[in-house]
């Protein structure tokens, strides 16, 4: 699970860093920026419920070994 979420958060980092690149967004269409963007959120999005799933595994693994 945590390597699934590493691959997610380092999808989501190549936008980011795309964003940030010299002259992205002059040769970028608009489309293909909306396109992006829309890509962002739903990684942030599957970020945040893999995060949850671990975070719920780690509790039951922890209340289990009490």
């Amino acid at each position: 699970m945590l390597a699934t979420i590493e691959e997610v958060e380092q999808r989501r980092k190549a936008i980011t860093d795309g964003y940030a690149a010299p002259g992205f967004f002059e040769r970028t269409t608009a489309s293909e920026v909306e396109k992006l963007a829309r890509q962002d959120e739903q990684l942030g999005a599957q970020i945040d419920a893999l995060v949850a799933e671990w975070e719920a595994i780690e509790t039951e693994l922890a209340e289990n070994a009490e």
